[in-house]
């Protein structure tokens, strides 16, 4: 039976019932409590059995939860968004009476609140159907005087006042507290709350399929008193809104100690609108990963627009991830927060997709290098306060000095400042060191950030010499200010003529530069590091066996071979470990970094990494010795092994090799710049 509570008939409730009592029938033997469940007026009222009673009113907000007779709720209704809008409420008891679900039928969505028989928890699932607001939430308003041990980060009582944008307040000793503070990342959200004496409120994260940002994004968990769970907000999102399902998710209530996470799978049969069953849920297998690198943490991702999912690397690249809606998914594999691998994947109802051991392609921390500040793994953790962005502002008083930062190559990273702020610690400068040798070949420098605020990208001079950059994508509005450093990953390289490098000691500044004004010293264009390097260009120029005067080069990106080619650098290649296998080598562009090499119906181009498995394979070939001379090379392409890069009439292609003409134009010589 379906119970229903609706504006319209609340006057003839509250004229004809003072108190609308609803006895359930007795619980099924094997539970310890009874659920009951009355209405009061507009209101819905479960006694769970076990010391919870809560209450939902005719709008569909939490407004009371008491826990063995003590109120938990505050003042204010706990609720989606900032209060639902008109809806029907109405609830079904199942299970023989032990089980309560409250549907809040509202557009563009439908809430549910849901309770068994004898458990201090209330499960939670919001299934959104149109995309129309910038944020989905659901906040827990607790009982201040009574819930008192909190998250320090997001515990603002006491402050003064705000220090920014009137959320994030500085406290009288010099520390900053905020809701954007003590927050943890997706993939580490199982379950957190707060507690009081004999008291307990704690939000188990549950399902974030539907949820966005991927397995690092962090977001408002706690303010004060408050609990919170998002499952969408715009803050630094680095991905659109996911309509359907969002959760379960739930509330459990104690009397103070941490509860284990509950189960959820029980809610598959309320048949809740945008459930997916796990009948028609597959999985992902993955036997393994080559080119992992020890210390690391690894996470296997796949999003798509309707879903996402995560799960960790065991130490040999093997994962298994189960429950995943049917579908086509970009499956990226992280190395810490940095995607280094990324491929397709399709999943099927009912079905397991497995991969066989995958090569880790994109990892830049394999290329050889003059130094490194830092590591390549997607976070600025590892500089100076980069492990406090997530728990304070820039000017609390725990914050080592930004800087400006005079760095000396060879110097822990710790000393490195974590974010260039244009407004606070600008300009960056470090010194580093080259022999003759290295000044006289030209140089590549490479800097990745994790996030930019105003459009903030690295300006470099080197020596003097000015380097500017262009705009990444970025996510809108305020990321490391509010607790997070994750944005889109980008790595900015800058040609360093040999003409501008000195033997001995050389000098390089860093600054943002940005089209936009700056709002103050913190709210001003930045961006976070990831690493920096310097490469030595060892770019490779590759020599034709038969036609001694010609190398081979991309001209309007298709492959020939031609004598005295301008720009130089159009006959330069990075050869790096094989795309689709680490043991085979692919040709990357000096001068179009990203691009490379690959055959298309048997002709060579140069065309841009697109991260799919076809191209990775085309772009593949193997060194063996030369047809023509032993000691030369010839390569054999990847996925047509019976086909070797060759030039005819000047151009470059697949083709077998039979005849000596045939051997000659396949043999070659790798010439590389100075080391």
């Amino acid at each position: 039976m379906i119970h229903s509570l609706t504006r319209r008939t609340l006057l003839l409730i509250m004229t004809l019932l003072a108190l609308t009592s609803v006895n359930v029938s007795n619980v099924p033997k094997g539970h310890a409590a009874s659920l009951t469940v009355t209405t009061s007026g507009s209101n819905i009222v479960v006694n769970t059995g076990a010391g919870l009673v809560y209450t939902i009113n005719h709008l569909g907000d939490l407004i009371s939860a008491k826990m063995n007779g003590i109120e938990l709720n505050g003042s204010r209704p706990s609720h989606t968004l900032s209060g639902f809008p008109p809806a029907t409420v109405s609830y079904q008891l199942l299970d023989s009476g032990s089980t309560v679900l409250i549907t809040v039928a509202t557009q563009p969505f439908t809430h549910y609140y849901a309770s068994r028989a004898g458990e201090n928890i209330i499960y939670m699932a919001t299934n959104l159907t149109e995309a129309i607001w910038g944020e989905f939430r659901y906040i827990f308003r607790g009982n201040a005087s009574v819930l008192t041990n909190r998250i320090p980060e997001s515990r603002n009582e006491g402050s003064p006042g705000p220090v920014e944008s009137g959320d994030i307040y500085g406290q009288t000793d010099g520390r900053t507290t905020s809701k954007y503070y003590g927050n943890e990342r997706a993939k580490d959200l199982s379950i957190k709350g707060i507690t009081g004496n004999g008291v307990g409120v704690f939000m188990a994260y549950g399902n974030r399929e539907r949820s966005s940002g991927g397995p690092f994004f962090r977001d408002i968990q706690f303010q004060d008193s408050e609990v919170y769970n998002y499952t969408y907000s715009g803050h630094s999102q680095t991905e659109p809104l996911r309509l359907g399902l969002h959760g379960p998710y739930a509330y459990v209530f104690t009397t103070g100690s941490t509860p284990n996470v509950p189960a959820f799978d029980w809610m598959s049969s309320l048949n809740l609108q945008g459930w997916v069953s796990d009948a028609n849920r597959g999985r992902v297998i993955l036997n393994g990963l080559n080119g992992i690198e020890s210390g690391y943490e690894y996470t296997i991702g796949f999003a798509n627009s309707n879903a996402q999912y995560w799960v960790n690397a065991a130490g040999n690249g093997a994962a298994q991830k189960w429950g995943m809606i049917p579908g086509t998914y970009v499956m990226t594999v992280y190395k810490g927060e940095l995607a280094v691998y990324t491929e397709n994947v399709t999943v099927n109802a009912g079905a397991a997709t497995t991969l066989n051991t995958r090569t880790i392609t994109n990892d830049p921390s394999t290329a050889p290098v003059v130094w490194r500040i830092g590591k390549w793994d997607g976070t600025p953790l590892e500089f100076k306060n980069g492990e406090n962005i997530s728990k304070m502002h820039p000017s609390d008083i725990r914050n080592e000095s930004w800087g400006p930062t005079n760095f000396t190559v060879g110097s822990p990273a710790s000393l490195f400042p974590a974010v260039q702020f244009r407004g606070a610690n600008t300009p960056t400068t470090i010194s580093f060191n080259l022999t003759a040798a290295q000044a006289a070949s030209d140089h590549t420098l490479k800097i990745g950030i994790t996030t930019a605020l105003y459009n903030g990208r690295p300006n470099v001079t080197i020596n003097g010499h000015n380097h500017g950059a262009g705009i990444s994508a970025q996510p809108v509005g305020r990321n490391i200010t509010i607790g997070t450093y994750r944005g889109n990953n980008t790595t900015y390289t800058y040609r360093l003529p040999a003409s501008q490098l000195v033997a001995g000691t050389n000098t390089m500044n860093i600054g943002p530069i940005s089209g936009s004004g700056d709002l103050g010293s913190w709210l001003s264009a930045s961006f976070a590091y990831d690493a920096i390097e310097l490469q030595v260009d060892n770019h490779a120029r590759i020599q034709s066996y038969n036609f001694q005067d010609r190398y081979i080069r991309h001209a309007n990106f298709e492959a020939r071979i031609d004598p005295n080619v301008s720009p130089l650098g159009d006959s330069q290649f990075n050869i790096v470990p094989g795309l689709s296998d680490g043991s085979a080598i692919s040709f990357e562009s000096a001068n179009f970094p990203g691009y490379y090499l690959r055959h298309s119906n048997y002709e060579l181009r140069l065309e841009y990494n697109d991260g799919t498995s076809g191209f990775r394979d085309d772009a593949t070939f193997r060194r063996v010795n030369g047809h023509a001379d032993s000691s030369w090379v010839s390569y054999q392409s990847y996925n047509f092994p019976n086909r070797y890069i060759r030039h005819y009439f000047y151009e470059l292609r697949i083709d077998p090799i039979s005849t000596q003409a045939d051997k000659n134009d396949a043999t070659f010589k790798e010439i590389f710049a100075l080391p």
